[in-house]
């Protein structure tokens, strides 16, 4: 199971589903546009990703920065920066830090070490994502 919760966009998929569905109040609004923003960066610099695989993990981030905004919008009526909960965002990624560090990972071993051995398909991809261990099939 470590290696469906060691990438932070699962948690963030996780919290904006509960937000949207308004299981919860404190909305992701800040962590799933960083994490849109860092998804299309760092993976276009990730070597052996297919071009399909990027574009549909960029979409899913983008769609889930988009569904976490029109609901934060409905809701609030504008942009405020007390709304964005802003302490709860950098709890939950502190607490996502502590996750990784209990599995001796870092945020460094995750997100800049990660490269593939091989190429990575959009099939290959999501066959890998029920192996617990599959993180560390992409560390070189």
């Amino acid at each position: 199971m470590f290696g469906l919760f060691s990438i932070y966009c699962v948690w963030i998929w996780i919290w904006s589903f509960l937000y949207i569905n308004d299981y919860i109040d404190v909305n992701p609004l800040i962590s799933s546009f960083i994490a849109f923003i860092f998804t299309a960066i760092t993976l276009s610099l990730v070597r052996n990703f297919t071009i399909m695989l990027i574009c549909f993990l960029v979409l899913i981030e983008f769609f889930v920065f988009y569904f976490n905004y029109k609901k934060f919008i409905k809701k609030n009526k504008r942009f405020t920066i007390k709304k964005l909960y802003l302490i709860h965002n950098l709890i939950i990624f502190f607490i996502y830090n502590i996750y990784l560090y209990l599995n001796n990972k870092t945020f460094f071993d995750v997100y800049t070490t990660k490269t593939s051995k091989e190429t990575v398909t959009l099939e290959k991809w999501f066959k890998s994502r029920s192996n617990p261990d599959y993180l560390d099939n992409y560390i070189y």
